[in-house]
């Protein structure tokens, strides 16, 4: 019988950012914030909510019904504007604790004005050619989750965008930040007095490349250019000392229905323990999907 992950669509929370942009006080809007070239003074404070999100740091809390609450982190989070004239604007959370808005100054410009268009973008590798985003457990990546159905692991590689404009020195209209990659959660059992060391999600055949591995794409349209794929892809489990546990990771939005995997946990003597095969689905930009898995040893 087929085995199938089941979605969970994020909590509004859990997947934007409401950000608003602001003048500062010697920014009033007049004739001069635009050159008459389409191009506008670089704003130089922008605030962002988040509408039902406690704290203010970009992390992972866990609602009841599986939806994930984001915040954001002040003093580490930036967020990376870039305009349609191909000039990058960098912003800096200098929000306070227990808000949930968050103040972002000016941090570095490559001009003194901006386009009337631009993305928006968090934790994104961003360049000239275009902007790209990455699963992180990739092979030769080391990356970890500390405890039983943590967070913090994820925060560096959820990538978020959003499109916004700039009119007279000012973004006027609210911009709700996305995510662009899919969580995957799995709930896994190992026999009695087991502990893990480290899962592996691996295609049942060693020649099918199946996991997306990083996705790129090109400004101002839908096209790609192109997606990398592995056959498995890992991450190191610490500090999770029971038999049962949550293990949750991050992947590339990508088609994979109808492919077969398997996940595998190496426990803490280095021994591997597999699940019997999965059938992937659609996986999803902004989904979670959650499955429960026993593994024993092969």
């Amino acid at each position: 019988m087929k085995k199938t992950l089941r979605n969970i669509t994020l909590m509004s929370a859990a997947i934007g950012l409401c950000m608003l942009a602001a003048c500062t006080s010697d920014e009033a809007l007049n004739d001069e914030a635009n050159d008459g070239n389409g191009l506008s003074k670089v704003p130089q404070i922008l605030t962002a909510q988040l509408p039902g999100a406690p704290g203010t740091r970009v992390a992972y809390e866990e609602e009841q019904g599986g939806g994930i609450t984001v915040t954001w982190r002040p003093e580490w989070d930036e967020i990376t504007l870039r305009d349609d004239n191909d000039h990058e604007f960098t912003y800096r959370c200098k929000g306070e604790e227990g808000s949930t808005s968050a103040t972002f100054t000016l941090r570095e410009s490559e001009a003194d004005a901006m386009g009337e268009e631009f993305y928006a973008f968090y934790k994104t590798d961003v360049s000239y050619l275009g902007y790209s985003i990455v699963t992180p457990g990739s092979p030769g990546e080391n990356y970890g989750q500390m405890g039983d159905n943590t967070f913090e692991h994820l925060v560096d590689y959820n990538a978020m965008m959003t499109k916004g404009k700039c009119e007279n020195g000012a973004i006027t209209a609210p911009l709700q930040f996305q995510s662009m990659m899919a969580m995957l959660s799995f709930k896994v059992t190992m026999p009695e007095g087991e502990t893990p060391d480290r899962i592996v999600l691996e295609a049942m055949n060693d020649d099918d490349f199946i996991f997306p591995t990083d996705q790129r794409f090109n400004y101002w349209s839908d096209e790609t250019n192109g997606a990398g794929h592995t056959t498995g892809i890992r991450m190191n489990l610490i500090g999770i000392n029971t038999n049962t546990f949550t293990a949750n990771m991050l992947l590339v939005p990508d088609d994979m229905s109808g492919k077969s995997f398997r996940v595998i946990i190496r426990n803490a003597e280095g021994e591997e323990l597999a699940s019997q095969p999965l059938t992937g689905t659609n996986f999803e930009a902004g989904k979670r999907y959650i499955k429960e898995v026993s593994v024993d040893y092969q």
